[in-house]
């Protein structure tokens, strides 16, 4: 990544984080969007999912802090797979299942947040 390209980068999270308090997840920015949209591979949609893992990434939340922020901005159906990896970095596309059910069989705590019934 250039400097150009990391400085536009920090200006943007420090606009955003000035707005919100924190980067809101891509389905906030986007509100009718898949996330397999082609959106998110160019133009506006794809800057934002850059923007927002640049922060993501940054913060360095534990997972209680993951699953509180994303209890703030709750995903629509669609979304709930990119929202499992995003806390429990769940790679699906490295897994014989879908992560959802990955998670479900893993996860037996008060937090769960999902629940699959597979």
């Amino acid at each position: 990544m250039s400097g150009s390209e990391q400085h536009w980068i920090q200006r943007e999270i420090e606009r955003l984080t000035t707005q919100h308090g924190d980067i809101p997840p891509p389905w906030v920015f986007s509100q009718d969007s898949h996330p397999y949209s082609i959106e998110w591979r160019m133009g506006s949609g794809e800057a934002y999912v850059m923007v927002f893992h640049n922060w993501w990434e940054a913060c360095r939340f534990d997972e209680g802090q993951r699953i509180a922020f994303f209890r703030k901005y709750p995903p629509p159906p669609c979304w709930l797979e990119w929202m499992i990896e995003a806390i429990w970095d769940v790679r699906g596309w490295e897994q014989d299942t879908s992560p959802v059910a990955s998670v479900a069989a893993r996860r037996v705590s008060d937090k769960i947040i999902v629940r699959c019934d597979t």
